[in-house]
């Protein structure tokens, strides 16, 4: 037996306050530390987020936020659940804003199969991570317009059996590519 959070059923780390008893297979149960909350560095207002590269010397304090999966958060997003989100990045950071970085498909996942039920009207979800100054995106399918959406909207689509190419470009006009096979 040994005690692990009961949020992620993971070995609890410090922030796991709520710990419970559970059985494990030494050498063979995962040993990796929680990770289902995220220490962010915060200004004072919890308005901007911070790297290490561009914290300044003070007037931030470290928070934890919840550390959801990007689907997940797309969901919650498009049903209007609420949740605690970690506020924006600092838009003057040189790491992450002055390398003109095209969009980035989170999901679905590159190379990837999936699996539908033909009898079914199942959709895949398409949901991208891009720089902080893009305002939209334009979905491609197979080289054919899809939609416009705003750049933290995840949308939904009716594959094609077989090899899907996805398009993702943000309205700076950088672009990414993707391909996942679709099994019915």
């Amino acid at each position: 037996m040994r005690k692990v959070c009961a949020e992620s059923g993971a070995v609890p780390n410090t922030f796991c306050h709520h710990q419970i008893l559970d059985y494990y297979r030494q050498g063979v149960s995962n040993a990796k530390p929680c990770e289902h909350m995220k220490a962010v560095i915060v200004n004072a207002m919890e308005s901007t987020s911070y790297c290490k590269t561009c914290q300044p010397n003070t007037g931030t304090h470290e928070k934890l936020y919840a550390n959801h999966a990007p689907e997940l958060l797309s969901y919650f997003e498009s049903h209007h659940i609420f949740h605690e989100k970690i506020p924006a990045h600092n838009p003057l950071c040189t790491r992450l804003f002055g390398n003109n970085k095209p969009p980035k498909i989170v999901f679905p996942v590159d190379g990837s199969e999936y699996f539908f039920d033909q009898l079914e009207n199942q959709k895949l979800l398409l949901n991208c991570q891009v720089d902080s100054d893009v305002v939209f995106v334009n979905w491609y399918i197979n080289d054919q317009f899809l939609q416009k959406a705003k750049a933290s909207e995840g949308i939904f689509f009716t594959p094609k059996a077989g090899k899907n190419k996805i398009s993702c470009v943000d309205d700076k006009g950088r672009n990414v590519d993707i391909e996942v096979l679709v099994r019915y």
